[in-house]
């Protein structure tokens, strides 16, 4: 590795995962664990260019630390409830990028034990099916946990606490009914509602040279589609 070219790949140091499982026949539920050790992490920001403008780069030395859980359950004939969840910790464990100040100079950050930009410590959905016949239905709520657009955790450049670096917790609904049709179902036809209550929420954020910028989701929105399977 060219650890002096942003570009290339990390080196982990350490990559651990451990995990579990147990099966019936009315619920199956799985466990994870994992450690990654990382040493030239691409992250967000970090470094000048030679224009003197900070840029996306690598990270000294970050770690990453989860817990997945996911599973699902036969609540009676044809109803199931599934979901998962994820439970992490994303720092830096050495790292020191250049930020701008209000008079457009420079000015070097330690972001050491920092949370790490674009990571959510909580995220995962919960989703209901029911089959009955020929029809299916589903409804699902996904949730995402406060983000950190850029690795000062919420701070500006001076210090001070900037709620513009931050995207608060969000969730979002979605639902899908379906009917099959033909002796052997090769007719699907499906509608898909996205985002049913309409929330206006941000989903991304970064910083550019000219300050913070946002990617909201999408509204309310439908699909229908027909689908036709050759057996």
């Amino acid at each position: 590795y060219d650890f002096d070219n942003p570009l290339v790949d990390p080196e982990r140091l350490v990559d651990l995962e451990l995990g579990a499982s147990l099966r019936s026949e009315d619920y199956r539920v799985s466990a994870n664990i994992f450690v990654m050790d990382f040493r030239d992490e691409i992250v967000p920001s970090g470094g000048l260019d030679q224009f003197g403008v900070p840029r996306t780069g690598n990270a000294e030395r970050t770690r990453h630390l989860g817990l997945e859980l996911d599973g699902d359950i036969q609540l009676s004939y044809g109803l199931e409830l599934a979901g998962n969840v994820t439970l992490s910790r994303n720092r830096f464990i050495d790292f020191d990028e250049f930020v701008f100040l209000p008079d457009f100079s420079t000015a070097q950050a330690d972001r050491s034990g920092n949370v790490i930009a674009g990571f959510p410590e909580r995220s995962g959905n919960v989703r209901v099916n029911y089959r009955r016949g020929n029809w299916f239905a589903s409804i699902m709520t996904s949730f995402v946990g406060k983000q950190y657009i850029d690795n000062g955790e919420g701070k500006d450049a001076t210090g001070a606490d900037d709620d513009n670096l931050v995207l608060e917790s969000y969730a979002l609904v979605d639902g899908s009914v379906a009917y099959t049709m033909g002796s052997q179902r090769q007719l699907r036809l499906s509608l898909d509602v996205n985002n049913i209550f309409d929330d206006k929420v941000l989903t991304y954020g970064n910083v550019s040279v000219v300050g913070p910028q946002f990617f909201p989701a999408a509204t309310r929105h439908l699909n229908m589609s027909l689908k036709y399977t050759f057996r």
